[in-house]
């Protein structure tokens, strides 16, 4: 009985084994386009930032070089992964717009002009104007053309970074090639630059530069008047107030009603008269084009509790409460 035993164990062992299957799908290229698994630790903006470490020779090699980082083009140029590439650490302007030219050139929907500004927008805050140039090349390469918020960002940065005379040359003479006077008019350039010299406090080549364009073919408004009015006030010069105060009148211009109504809206709030959507709507919209937010925002407060008191009331007087 145990030779029989032995016998049928020696037979068994002798038999071919049975063959595993082979692995299903195999996948030969998922080392090629699949990130590692410490490369899954980071975030999107962290490998594209990554790969100019290796300082890849070319625009090829760079080109593969970020194809493989695991993060497709069209999730580059999303506006969050965008900017978190471009806008934090010691990225160069030539990393900027390399990084830039790959997403847009191989993306196959093309982006958006406020995307393009984040770019725009990262070179300027960084002084890297050098770079203006060609990212707005890459630009007209693939379609998209500047508007007025891209001259906006390039006049203010050379502004901020006291070249005051580039913005200037700008405006005038299309010196980055910009192409002024395509995508805007005259006049739209013209409160651009304004508006930029108030915010940065150069309300004396603000108001300078606005005297010297009374003569010539630009009509002046009440928008223009009052940045320059709004600049001398916060310094507290009463004098040049009334004196453009005065030129804004010879000129025809009225003087807004924006901060009267202000006042009887306030005053129909404590008699507890709430405003309607419509009307406190176009309100509101007028004090921030005036740049007045604080004032916007404390009217929305007050209209907001008023609403509130009055819902309040109505629930109460519905349900027969009377106090």
């Amino acid at each position: 009985m145990v030779v029989s035993s032995l016998s049928v164990l020696s037979s068994a062992s002798l038999s071919k084994p049975t063959t595993l299957p082979p692995p299903t799908d195999p996948d030969p290229d998922a080392t090629a386009t699949t990130p590692t698994a410490t490369a899954t630790l980071l975030s999107p903006a962290e490998r594209l930032r990554g790969v100019f470490l290796l300082k890849a020779p070319g625009r090829a090699a760079l080109h593969r070089a970020l194809s493989s980082a695991g993060v497709d083009a069209a999730a580059a140029l999303s506006p969050q992964v965008l900017a978190d590439v471009v806008s934090h650490g010691n990225f160069s302007g030539a990393a900027t717009v390399d990084i830039f030219d790959w997403a847009i050139t191989n993306s196959k929907l093309s982006p958006t002009i406020n995307t393009c500004n984040i770019v725009v927008r990262a070179l300027g805050r960084r002084k890297f104007f050098a770079f203006f140039e060609p990212t707005l090349e890459i630009m007209r390469k693939n379609g998209i053309f500047p508007d007025i918020s891209t001259l906006e960002i390039v006049v203010d940065s050379l502004i901020a970074a006291r070249h005051v005379n580039a913005a200037i040359q700008l405006v005038n003479i299309d010196h980055f090639g910009l192409g002024v006077w395509q995508i805007c008019q005259r006049k739209a350039a013209f409160t651009v630059l304004i508006n930029c010299l108030c915010r940065r406090s150069h309300v004396g080549l603000a108001s300078s530069l606005l005297q010297a364009s009374r003569g010539e073919m630009i009509d002046l408004d009440n928008h223009l008047y009052n940045e320059v009015i709004g600049g001398w006030a916060r310094f507290g010069r009463v004098d040049k107030v009334e004196h453009f105060w005065e030129m804004m009148l010879e000129d025809g211009l009225v003087p807004g009603k924006v901060d009267a109504a202000v006042c009887v809206v306030e005053e129909s709030l404590r008699k507890g008269f709430c405003l309607g959507r419509v009307v406190y709507g176009k309100l509101n919209n007028k004090l921030l084009e005036m740049n007045k937010v604080e004032t916007a925002y404390n009217l929305f407060k007050k209209v907001k509790d008023a609403h509130a008191l009055a819902n309040s009331r109505n629930y109460c007087r519905a349900n027969g409460w009377h106090f």
